[in-house]
């Protein structure tokens, strides 16, 4: 090293760009100078041809020109400073390094397609992944196993799919062990599970038809996994649900009432109408599929949930009346916003009270009754906003 300090300190053309090559991998980490032709920075262009020409010189044959060949001392400053003679393997280590540095800043290496920041630096992991899948196929590949173990050492992923469902089934697994349970709520309930919402029932999906003996993409090992999980593909499935969607009714509405007429959600009122029908039969001894289906906790989850086992009366605008009332408990007022998105339809049906008012006041034929005019005025319904 003496030796090679001393040769630096001497003047010269080749020492004053060494100089400058030490100085630009001070600034960006390494010796990767770009060489464009449209470089803006006529010293960038400068350093970057100078760069180039050290790799001619150090594969020139020495019959060719033994007076351009490198100095050795020329030869071990560079390596010294970690250049690298192969303009590919020099490409390489530098995209090894910024994805170094993505994963120190994002916590992983899946670069997005659209980083903007970087998009050499995508590109260039795409083609590691096609060269590694070209070797596991038994193709030609020029990825060799150092780089493979680099990779994944930085933490990799080579098939980007199946890393995706194995972390959705992980936030699955997670989501069941806080709530006990896999049935979601309605993503207008929370937002930041439609994601997991949608992913579970493309699953569920696959799994039935995997059971129908359909052609479907999902594999034995992840049937055994959603099996694990608690999908079954059958009619209990079903039943968590529709209590589910129940659950979200009251929610909506304040009640279960759930007429079997439904239009918002008519599996629902059938599903419903059905536990009734179980029910009945449970209490009057009768053994059918209905209230063999209609098990003790089962009977336990409805009644938690207020359920009536009584038919309901309920009319469409007895449905609309209880949504609005809930949303007046909840805000003291009936002021709904026209972006409701609870229940879009409430506000066209407040609108259309309205009008139903406007009529029975001037003595025209009216849909509104003098009941109902009560019990919108019991929640100081404003009958005049707005005209």
């Amino acid at each position: 090293d003496d030796v090679v300090n001393a040769e630096l300190d001497e003047s010269g053309v080749w020492n004053a760009m060494y100089k400058k090559l030490v100085e630009w991998k001070e600034r960006h980490g390494n010796c990767w100078v770009p060489k464009r032709k449209k470089e803006a920075d006529p010293e960038i262009k400068k350093l970057g041809t100078w760069v180039s020409c050290q790799r001619v010189d150090y594969f020139r044959p020495k019959e060719q020109g033994k007076s351009l060949k490198n100095k050795p001392y020329q030869i071990k400053a560079l390596e010294r400073l970690g250049f690298s003679w192969n303009q590919y393997e020099a490409s390489w280590d530098t995209r090894y390094e910024e994805l170094l540095a993505y994963k120190a800043e994002h916590g992983d290496c899946n670069v997005p397609y659209n980083y903007e920041k970087n998009p050499a630096l995508r590109q260039w992991l795409q083609v590691q992944r096609t060269q590694y899948k070209y070797l596991q196929d038994g193709k030609h590949s020029v990825i060799t196993s150092d780089r493979i173990k680099l990779l994944e050492d930085a933490g990799v992923v080579w098939n980007l799919m199946e890393s995706n469902w194995h972390d959705r089934y992980r936030e699955m697994v997670a989501y069941k062990e806080k709530h006990g349970t896999i049935v979601l709520p309605s993503p207008k309930d929370d937002e930041s599970l439609r994601g997991l919402s949608m992913w579970l029932r493309k699953q569920q999906m696959m799994y039935r038809d995997m059971k129908a003996g359909k052609k479907c993409p999902l594999t034995e090992d992840r049937a055994a996994l959603l099996e694990k999980l608690g999908i079954q593909g059958d009619k209990k499935e079903k039943w968590e649900q529709r209590h589910a969607e129940l659950a979200e009714f009251k929610r909506n509405y304040g009640h279960t009432a759930v007429p079997a007429t439904f239009t918002s959600n008519r599996a629902l009122g059938r599903w419903a109408a059905q536990q009734r029908e179980g029910y009945q039969q449970k209490q009057e001894g009768k053994t059918t599929k209905l209230s063999e289906k209609l098990t003790d906790d089962r009977i336990k989850r409805l009644e938690d949930l207020g359920f009536d086992w009584g038919a309901p009366t309920t009319t469409k605008w007895d449905l609309r009346f209880s949504q609005l009332k809930n949303f007046y408990n909840k805000n003291g007022h009936c002021t709904v916003p026209e972006e409701f998105e609870v229940e879009p339809r409430l506000t066209s049906w407040i609108r259309s009270q309205r009008r139903e008012y406007e009529k029975h006041m001037k003595g025209r034929q009216s849909k509104m009754t003098s009941e109902q005019i009560d019990m919108l005025t019991e929640i100081d319904f404003d009958f005049q906003y707005g005209d």
